[in-house]
């Protein structure tokens, strides 16, 4: 709550107090009248206590018993003078006398209310010990200059009493303000405030008794000290913040260089006292300067030794931290096994120490993203722990097993005398992986694919790894579950898939690309009924590169969506030139990546090179891999958009790994093209049975890859519909496309002329549609 001085800004009524009781302590200084002074004085001391009274009421703090000892102490204070006044009326009052009593009981409620204020302002052992140094010093020096004086008055040991208890009560308030300010704690502005009321306070008290030693003491200036206290007790319990905590920081007392330098300045207090007893300016007992001085000197060793105690500790601790950093940046916490820098740095030293006898093994768990899938990763993370502990248990002694990173792991061999020898290893290997794994109550069945590097002349740990890399990427590509050695010519192709990659990024705009076409001709009558568009890329360092060297690295870093683009619109454009040249329609095939099919813009991309060409639709095949379908109810949202326009849909080396009726029959597909693998290996039931499975869906059957007669005669026999391959038609660039259309329908013309002779049972189909001459590159891949 504040109050308003007119239409100003509003004044914290704290304020307000502070500075109107300030300028009366100084307007007190010019009161001449000794009753007049003495009650002015007293009323200052009991408006304190008011106003403490007033700012609880106000502000309702939740521990107001602290606040309320010190009003009474004030309120003893001011009885106390009210006393005094009245057994020195007079001007015979003893000593003690019942206004001690009230002051003494006023000092101890003080010092207890402020006790328990301050309570919670710690600072640890740091600050203790400091405050303990300044309070000895202090009563060294009032020993010295007040109480040692004041004692050869003493004539009753009730005097000896109360004469010492005066400066016991300022040691003990000093002791609480020091404690305080010691403290590294955060204080309300309230707390401040009193701690310099009590400045203030101490400062007449100690002046008060050295003019009362001296017999000098006269009040006037010296009380303002004792007024300001007053002010400032009643302005702290009138701020808003006289309910908050002391909040106590974690941070325990630094001993600065200011500190360090007060606390030098204390401990030479005695040798001053003793160099002035000696030059004879005051009169001390050596003695007890003596031992406060010795008790100071105890108490500074004290904080020292917990100082170096402490920077022992510190550098302790920090050295647990760095190992436990260094722990943590070479180890993996998942199986705590050395980590990829680890296991980098072991095989770094053994290969200085002796390369021709290390090796390293790469182990990387087949599809174990599959095992995350099906039973979540806390079971794929408990597999990783018990295939760590298996191969640590395979190792012989000496050799070092590390994690690299997800699922793959790695094996350091030392001493390791030959290929044969590693390669064994490698056998014992994926047998301790491959054992049935239960966890959680599931049982999985790791598999792994290893590679091998051996350590050459000149080899390092990081071409180590690497090269085992290599390999294992060579043994999942020749069916996982297995171990492969690396050799040099893995190296050059890992260099040249990456200069592949690399160029990638330029192959559209220095025009690297060209498409091929290959026809596609009905079983039946021979006649061309389109060409699938077969991409090359003619790379002016590294010449022809086929599709099957550069598709896969061109999906991984997303080059295939521009180049995809390009092929629909240079295929679309090429396939509407066509139709001039033909009696009947010739569509054109494109193949699509399934990343192309995932990409955003697929849809969009195919209509713009349907537009851009002009060509109808229907002319349009799209072919997919299953692989594209994998995801049947996200491919059927586009491939519906697009059946819709009239594009037809290819499934593209149908008969082969995830082939079934589900993945086809939900989607709108026109055709399935057999793959060339069924037809080189001679799988007729096979074949038979994609045929079957295509019939019986009503679609149009393809077989691919038809390079000999008897190949062509068993597609025949087995009902497909259409027939591209080797035998019936290479791979020609488009400008020799309008020669093969024109004479293949001169040959189908010829075919169906009437004849005077007897016709075949069968009219068999013309295997030399390519006339000589013709540029051709690669298979139909």
């Amino acid at each position: 709550m504040s109050v308003t001085a007119g239409p100003g800004p509003r004044v914290s009524l704290w304020a307000v107090w502070l500075v109107s009781w300030s300028a009366l302590a100084v307007a007190y200084l010019w009161v001449q009248d000794v009753d007049l002074s003495s009650a002015l004085y007293d009323g200052f001391a009991l408006s304190s206590a008011a106003a403490i009274l007033l700012g609880l009421y106000r502000h309702r703090p939740a521990k107001p018993a602290p606040w309320l000892l010190l009003a009474a102490g004030i309120a003893l204070l001011a009885a106390g003078d009210v006393v005094y006044t009245w057994l020195d009326r007079d001007g015979t009052i003893g000593f003690p006398s019942w206004a001690d009593a009230s002051y003494l009981a006023g000092y101890a409620a003080i010092a207890v209310g402020i006790f328990l204020i301050f309570r919670r302002s710690g600072g640890g052992r740091g600050a203790l010990l400091d405050t303990a140094v300044f309070v000895v010093g202090g009563g060294l020096v009032l020993w010295s200059l007040v109480i040692a004086p004041s004692l050869d008055a003493v004539a009753s040991v009730e005097m000896m009493g109360v004469a010492l208890a005066y400066p016991a009560m300022d040691l003990v308030l000093l002791a609480l303000v020091l404690r305080l300010l010691m403290s590294s704690a955060e204080r309300p502005p309230s707390v401040n405030i009193i701690a310099a009321a009590l400045g203030f306070f101490l400062a007449s008290d100690v002046v008060y008794a050295l003019q009362s030693v001296a017999g000098s003491y006269t009040g006037g200036i010296l009380d303002l000290g004792w007024l300001l206290g007053y002010a400032l007790w009643g302005a702290a319990a009138l701020h808003p913040s006289v309910g908050n905590p002391i909040r106590q920081s974690a941070v325990p007392a630094v001993l600065t260089r200011r500190r360090l330098a007060l606390l030098a300045a204390t401990a030479a207090i005695g040798p001053a006292l003793i160099a002035a007893h000696e030059t004879l300016v005051i009169r001390v007992d050596p003695m007890p300067v003596a031992v406060l001085s010795g008790v100071m000197f105890v108490l500074i060793v004290v904080r020292l030794a917990g100082i170096v105690h402490g920077q022992q500790l510190l550098l302790e601790e920090r050295s647990r931290l760095q190992n436990t950093l260094r722990r943590q940046a070479v180890e993996d916490p998942l199986t705590e096994l050395p980590n990829r820098r680890g296991f980098l740095e072991a095989v770094s030293t053994a290969v200085a120490l002796d390369p021709l006898g290390t090796a390293v093994l790469f182990i990387d768990l087949d599809d174990f993203k599959s095992v995350n899938d099906a039973h979540g990763h806390a079971t794929g993370d408990a597999v990783l722990r018990v295939i760590s502990r298996r191969l640590r248990r395979s190792l012989r002694e000496g050799d070092e097993v590390g994690r690299l990173g997800g699922d793959e792991f790695a094996v350091l061999l030392r001493d390791c005398p030959s290929e044969l020898a590693a390669t064994g290893f490698a056998r014992r290997t994926l047998a301790a992986i491959g054992g049935p794994t239960v966890v959680f109550g599931q049982t999985v069945q790791p598999t792994a694919s290893i590679g091998i590097a051996l350590g050459t002349e000149g080899a390092t740990g990081t071409s180590l790894v690497r090269d085992a890399d290599l390999a294992m990427y060579r043994a999942k590509a020749l069916g996982k579950s297995r171990s492969e050695l690396f050799s040099q010519g893995l190296y050059e192709d890992a260099l040249r898939a990456l200069a592949i990659r690399r160029d990638l990024a330029r192959v559209l705009e220095e025009d690297q690309l060209r498409l091929f076409f290959q026809p596609i001709l009905a079983l039946e009558t021979g006649e061309i009924q389109g060409f699938e568009a077969l991409l090359r890329w003619f790379h002016p360092t590294l010449g022809l590169i086929a599709p099957m060297e550069f598709i896969s690295l061109a999906e991984s870093s997303g080059a295939i969506v521009p180049i995809g683009r390009w092929v629909l619109r240079e295929a679309c454009a090429h396939a509407a030139a066509w139709q001039a040249l033909s009696r009947s329609p010739i569509g054109v095939s494109v193949n699509l990546s399934p990343v192309q099919l995932a990409a955003p813009g697929i849809v969009a991309d195919v209509r713009t090179a349907l537009d851009a060409a002009g060509l109808d639709p229907r002319l349009l095949t799209l072919e997919l891999t299953e692989v594209a379908i994998d995801d049947p109810e996200f491919a059927s949202e586009r491939l519906n958009t697009l059946r819709g326009w009239g594009v037809r849909i290819s499934i593209d080396d149908f008969g082969t790994g995830f082939s079934s009726l589900s993945r086809v029959g939900g989607l709108p597909v026109q055709e399935l093209k057999i793959d060339r693998s069924l037809i080189e290996r001679g799988d007729e039931k096979m074949a038979a049975a994609v045929v079957q499975l295509g019939q019986a869906l009503g679609l149009r059957l393809i077989a691919e890859g038809i390079e000999t007669p008897a190949q062509l005669e068993r597609m025949r026999e087995i009902g497909c519909d259409a027939v591209q391959g080797f035998l019936l038609g290479k791979p020609v660039e488009e400008a020799s496309v309008a020669g093969l259309i024109r004479e293949n329908h001169e040959r189908t013309v010829s075919a169906a002329a009437p004849v005077t002779r007897r016709a075949p049972r069968r009219r068999p189909l013309s295997v030399a549609l390519q006339p000589p001459g013709l540029r051709t590159v690669g298979r139909s891949d």
